[in-house]
């Protein structure tokens, strides 16, 4: 499979979605991209994800979730691919 993610042609957008979904939707989805983070999360079912997508590829996430009356924006994780070409990409 080719690179899906080339920053010189990403104006091509319709390739790249975000998705918003629940705590229970979002788990069987967002645990293994954690999980190959090598980091653990906690899922809630009032959480709320933002899920980004390259056609049906789950390449990043972020959490939004209320902690101690306190809306907050938690745990973003992006693919190890992604972030490898991206790190190319602007390091050149």
């Amino acid at each position: 499979m080719t690179d899906l993610l080339n920053l010189d042609s990403f104006s091509d957008m319709n390739i790249f979605n975000v998705r918003e979904l629940n705590g229970s939707d979002a788990t069987p989805l967002v645990l293994p991209l954690y999980s190959n983070e090598g980091k653990g999360i906690t899922i809630h079912d009032s959480d709320l994800f933002f899920a980004g997508f390259i056609n049906d590829e789950l390449v990043g996430s972020v959490r939004f979730c209320v902690e101690h009356a306190t809306p907050m924006l938690r745990t973003m994780r992006v693919a190890k691919r992604i972030k490898m070409n991206i790190r190319v990409h602007f390091s050149a």
